[in-house]
Formats: structure tokens, sequence, C-alpha cells
């Protein structure tokens, strides 16, 4: 069969281009972007081993032709991408069956600590061998390291047919997020990382959420942000291939927490709400004495989140009946986030 990535041919002429592609950090003034790339000629030239040796982009298997970049494969797409896999890569013998091209990327997540990844890509299927209609598939994961070079999180396209589906990893263990893709079809993966509050939130689109505010890494990882990685993990090693464009990454600073809603009861009840992330402790505290001294003693006071973010709320319900109380909420890093970072 021809080679997509040698000839420049579009080995799925068929494939459409989906609408309604967007980035989420248009018209934000808080926004420091820390890599973009669509691989157009002005950086990249066409054809395969393009990509590696091009703007900082390193990896594996130089050469031999399982990497570079693409153009015009989409109808109604036009111009540059990359891709990883198609051609059968070789291996030095015990080594791992893995192919990947990598783009260090730092940024300081102290003072900017939420970093939002956005990318077009597709898994492109295999073609099934002709004799008995066999298709081999293999897995393809867009991963996040540190500067170490260690893993802290990936997420999984699984194109096999025992496994087949979207997967996450933490770094530790890797679980089925229940959500699948369309082969062939052009996908918008936008990621958002908390790395204050060592949490991520993952989605095809606006309209397909996958995770939301989960644990991002479990790993005893320097937690900070060094580079992306795309692996092409040769399970069955087929032809598939991934096809990737339109890399953004940016940071923003921390969303300020602050109490929402103050409601008082026909019993005199005071309720505080507030917007809770996982991560944290909240503790409601109060003063009688105009801001005095500060006591922790409200029973049911101290709140956390379990899963996503979620909406919080404490009610007071015997507030002293003649002078003034006035309250806050501190925020606090929970314990075994404290003892990981501790550790590392």
């Amino acid at each position: 069969m021809t080679n997509p990535h040698i000839a420049g041919g579009c080995k799925r002429p068929w494939l459409v281009l989906a609408a309604g592609l967007s980035f989420a950090t248009e018209g934000t003034s808080q926004v420091t972007t820390l890599y973009e790339s669509d691989f157009e000629p002005k950086t990249y030239q066409t054809g395969a081993d393009m990509l590696v040796g091009a703007d900082q982009w390193t990896g594996t298997n130089v050469g031999q032709e399982v990497h570079g970049i693409d153009t015009d494969i989409f109808l109604g797409w036009t111009g540059q991408t990359a891709f990883l896999g198609f051609n059968t890569p070789t291996f030095p013998p015990q080594t791992p069956r893995l192919v990947e091209v990598a783009r260090p990327i730092t940024h300081d997540v102290v003072s900017m600590p939420i970093v939002r990844f956005s990318m077009l890509l597709s898994i492109i299927d295999s073609e099934p061998i002709a004799e008995n209609m066999i298709y081999l598939r293999d897995r393809f994961y867009v991963a996040f390291r540190n500067r170490d070079g260690r893993r802290l999180a990936a997420i999984d396209f699984d194109n096999t047919e025992a496994g087949f589906g979207i997967w996450t990893s933490d770094g530790v263990t890797e679980s089925y997020t229940g959500a699948d893709f369309i082969r062939d079809e052009l996908l918008l993966l936008d990621v958002e990382i908390n790395f204050a509050a060592n949490t991520w939130s993952v989605s095809l689109g606006e309209d397909f959420p996958i995770l939301e505010g989960a644990r991002f890494t479990a790993t005893q990882a320097s937690l900070e942000l060094g580079e992306i990685a795309l692996l092409w993990v040769l399970v069955e090693g087929g032809d598939n291939w991934i096809l990737f464009d339109d890399i953004v990454v940016a940071a923003f600073p921390e969303e300020a927490f602050k109490v929402g809603d103050v409601t008082v009861g026909e019993g005199g009840e005071v309720t505080l709400a507030w917007n809770g992330v996982p991560g944290y402790d909240y503790q409601v505290e109060y003063s009688d004495d105009f801001f005095e001294s500060w006591r922790t003693d409200l029973p049911g006071s101290k709140k956390s989140v379990v899963g996503g973010p979620a909406l919080l709320s404490f009610t007071d319900s015997a507030p002293p009946p003649s002078g003034v109380r006035y309250y806050r909420i501190v925020r606090t890093v929970q314990e075994e986030q404290q003892q990981q970072e501790q550790q590392q």
C-alpha cells in the first residue's frame, strides 16, 4: 500500500474536518503562552523524519520514517500536520517496543499553577491484512513529564480491540475513563492541570468531558512541567498512526479563592457557601472580638472535597443572639498532598 507520509497521498480521502474548534485562552488577559505550533513551513519541512530536530523536538527511532510532517491529510484541513506511527520500526533486543517524540516546555508553576494544553489529533486506523481481514492495532499516549523526564500523567488512546477507548494514567495506575473515540476522525483534546492542587481535567472539546478535577499524578516525582510527549506503544505492530496539530500550551494564575454567598435565615442562622477544589481542606473560623482572636470549634466547620470541584457550604446554626460575629475560611493543602510534596 502507499505510505501517505512518503508519497504525500491521503490514506483516508473521505475524511472531513470537524467544526467548531476553539481554545479557551482567547480574550484572556492573564495568560502566558508557553508553546504553540501549527507545524507550518516557516519552521518545518514536509516529510518523514522532519519533526525531530526542528523547534527543539526530540525523539527516538530517527531515520526509520516513523514520525515527521504530513501535508493536506484531511479534506477541508489544508496545511502541515505532524505524525507518529505507520511504518514498522526496529528495536534493539530486550528493549520496549516504544517510539516517542517530545517537546521540552519549562514553566514556573508556583506563580502560574494552571496550565492548559490543547491539541488537534486523529487516530488513523490500520489497514486490514488482506488474507484474513485482521487489524493490527496499537496504543498512542499523550504524556506530561517533569524536568527530570519523569512521567507525571498521560492520556492513552488505545486503538486495540482488547482495550479500545480512552484511558488515563496518574503515573502509577492506568484507568479506563468509560469514554471512547472515533477512529479516523479529527478530535480536539483539551487538558487543564492545576499544579497547586495536583488535579486535572480532560475533555474532547466543550461537550465531551472525560475527567473533571481528578488527581493528576500519584508519583513521588517533582510536581512541575518539563515536557510534553507523544508515544506509540506497539502492542500488535500495526500500520496505524496518530496525526497531531495546532498545539497550544498556556499558563494562568490560580483563580483567587473567595467566599461566595452569605445568607441569614429566619432563625438567625448564618450560611456560608464557596467553591471547593480537590487537594485542599477548608476551615471555617470565627471571631467574636473584632479580629483579636479566631476560633475553629464550630461543629462541622472543616470541609474538604471528594472527587471533582464542588460547591461547599457551612451553617452556623447558633450565632450569638447579640453582638457581631465575623467569619473567615482558611484554605490549606490536604495532609496527603503535603506529605507527597515533602517527600519530593
